[in-house]
């Protein structure tokens, strides 16, 4: 599924970590949608395809899940990448920027 910011084109993916993850998202998502593909770490991972919407929706509710997963995104036709999740709040990247000596 594509997403459309600033005429840039994103296409998400979610990777289970266990059993139980795989099962959770064949339940949410359609078989069509698992591909195997080379990413930008240059390893084969089994992701599903899906929209922004279910991305987030999977990320506020893991723990409730108990599942873990790896988000992935594709910018354009460019290389699947790891999507960082586990970001600092931006009051202490603030702070970070606050102590840079130079």
């Amino acid at each position: 599924m594509k997403e459309h910011k600033r005429n840039r084109t994103y296409t998400w993916f979610v990777e289970p970590i266990g059993a139980e993850g795989n099962i959770v998202l064949a339940r949410e998502l359609s078989e069509e949608n698992a591909i195997e593909c080379n990413c930008s770490d240059n390893q084969r991972h089994l992701v599903w395809r899906c929209d922004w919407a279910f991305v987030r929706r999977v990320l506020k509710s893991r723990r409730s899940f108990g599942i873990t997963v790896n988000v992935w995104v594709q910018e354009g036709h460019g290389a699947i990448r790891p999507f960082v999740t586990d970001r600092p709040p931006k009051k202490l990247k603030a702070e970070r920027q606050d102590l840079r000596l130079f």
